[in-house]
């Protein structure tokens, strides 16, 4: 007999901008993923081209997260920068705040660019440009290049340097896992890591303004910037 409370652990519902996928229980990483193929293997191909947006427990981890957008990219959805307002779960509350891609969009005001998924790790050496948003999911290892007109999002650790705003937008933000990168800017502002720098076990923000430079926070998934 099937098990009922893994069922049930994934729902797709169609909203106005696009598909939600939601998470309605807590399982391992392999159980999640599985049931969200499933769940899109048995519709053949019918949400092709759909924009969409994941939301879950806060408890997912980020490689959780990484492995479920990876799957909905191969059955050619498409994630979405459209905000919209999700209701919240009642859920036990966590020492530090969680990083998802789709909530670190949620909370920013300005987004209007395309935002571009990459799914690996920048190799070092390696130089990528994105006109609009992008959001990686891995790391950017040292000697890594990354800019964009809009944010960058990295889902992993930044050791590299990151361009948000390249294009003179000062108000495009940098988040990561863990920030440890050579060099940051944000339009024409840069900053250095100081020497022997600690782990921090939260993710953070980088963001800019004329008077102060570049600034790094705790990310806050409930500040709007």
């Amino acid at each position: 007999m099937p098990n009922e409370a893994v069922q049930q652990l994934v729902s797709i519902k169609g909203t106005p901008n696009g598909l939600l996928i939601q998470y309605n229980g807590h399982a391992n990483s392999k159980t999640l993923v599985n049931d969200l193929n499933n769940k899109l293997n048995s519709r053949d191909g019918f949400f092709k081209g759909a924009k969409y947006r994941i939301y879950g427990a806060p408890e997912l981890a980020a490689t959780t997260l990484n492995e479920l957008h990876a799957m909905c990219h191969n059955h050619g959805l498409v994630l979405s920068e459209i905000d919209i307002e999700i209701p919240q779960p009642i859920s036990k509350p966590k020492a530090e705040p969680s990083l998802t891609s789709t909530k670190i969009l949620n909370t920013r005001t300005h987004i209007q660019e395309k935002t571009h998924l990459i799914q690996k790790s920048l190799r070092s050496g390696t130089e990528e440009h994105f006109g609009g948003n992008v959001v990686i999911l891995g790391d950017v290892n040292p000697s890594a290049e990354v800019s964009a007109t809009g944010d960058i999002i990295i889902m992993g650790a930044l050791k590299g340097t990151a361009h948000a705003g390249c294009a003179g937008n000062i108000n495009a933000v940098i988040v990561a896992y863990k920030l440890h990168p050579s060099q940051l800017r944000i339009a024409n502002k840069i900053a250095r890591s100081p020497e022997n720098l600690s782990e921090r076990p939260y993710p953070e923000l980088a963001y800019a303004n004329e008077e102060d430079g570049i600034i790094i926070e705790k990310y806050n998934p409930n500040k709007r910037r």
